[in-house]
């Protein structure tokens, strides 16, 4: 499997307001966390700016790398110190191409999973899009909508879940 991140906030949460040297730092502490989480047969790479890719090999169901993706963000998301008194946090726009769905041709796969990626970007922050073809169109895992439901209900003291909120077009919610 193929995945594209690319961090969600990265530039005016970090080098605007701090500087590129502050960037950089968390880019490496990104990466170190990253390689941290993943398997030693998994690979981690910076395809330059503030995007990764992943290729994660050997899973037998799709729940492994839904486990893997969500502690993902979680793991980017958890704050990072750019100094002794400031914190940051950004999160995680990730894109999924599992092959030999569509092809096996290494530029295919990526660029499949980097327009999944732009679908989870423009659906919000933290999201995981699954590319399933032209089409099928794109899964978008769910959870990280519940949780901003969760949290809105929480702040509001109103808890409501309808399905129908979680329905977009052509996008099937994992």
């Amino acid at each position: 499997m193929v995945c594209y991140l690319d961090l969600d906030g990265f530039k005016p949460v970090v080098n605007d307001k701090y500087g590129h040297a502050a960037g950089d730092k968390l880019l490496i502490e990104i990466a170190h966390r990253m390689q941290k989480l993943v398997r030693a047969n998994d690979t981690v790479g910076r395809l330059g700016g503030d995007e990764f890719v992943l290729l994660l090999t050997n899973l037998e169901t799709t729940d492994e790398y839904r486990l893997v993706l969500n502690r993902l963000i979680e793991v980017i998301n958890a704050p990072f110190a750019i100094d002794i008194s400031t914190m940051v946090s950004v999160g995680v726009s990730i894109g999924v191409m599992l092959f030999p769905n569509v092809s096996d041709d290494p530029d295919i796969l990526l660029r499949h999973a980097d327009q999944a990626m732009y679908q989870a970007k423009n659906l919000g922050l933290n999201r995981i899009c699954e590319y399933l073809g032209k089409s099928i169109g794109f899964a978008v895992s769910k959870k990280w909508d519940a949780l901003r439901g969760i949290r809105f209900g929480i702040k509001v003291m109103l808890f409501r879940v309808n399905e129908s909120m979680f329905r977009v077009g052509r996008i099937r919610l994992l």
